[in-house]
């Protein structure tokens, strides 16, 4: 089952993460190696970010539903690195960041 059979089950909304670690780098194809969990810093909307902690609950059931289809922990998505935000992202943060969007294939 493709991740997108999992969300296309539940009603979620299109929602913009801002991500590190291991995770940040796979996505970006920096590097091949793999990583248990993805690491959200924040939620981005219209530009802004806020902090990810604790996730909305749309995403909570997102990630949930992805844990219980394929057998991972439910902190595979998590929100680790939020409290990241209550010291300031460094400036230009927004501007300096990748962007890239996955859409089921």
């Amino acid at each position: 089952m493709s991740l997108y059979r999992s969300n296309s089950l539940l009603a979620v909304s299109a929602m913009s993460l801002s991500l590190s670690g291991g995770s940040a780098l796979l996505a970006l194809e920096l590097v091949e190696r793999t990583t248990k969990d993805v690491d959200v810093v924040a939620l981005r909307q219209a530009g802004l970010l806020s902090n990810a902690d604790p996730p909305p609950p749309d995403l909570i059931d997102a990630r949930n539903r992805v844990a219980s289809d394929f057998g991972l922990s439910e902190d595979w998505l998590n929100p680790g690195p939020a409290s990241l935000m209550d010291f300031g992202l460094p400036e230009g943060f927004c501007g300096a960041s990748a962007r890239g969007t996955w859409v089921p294939v």
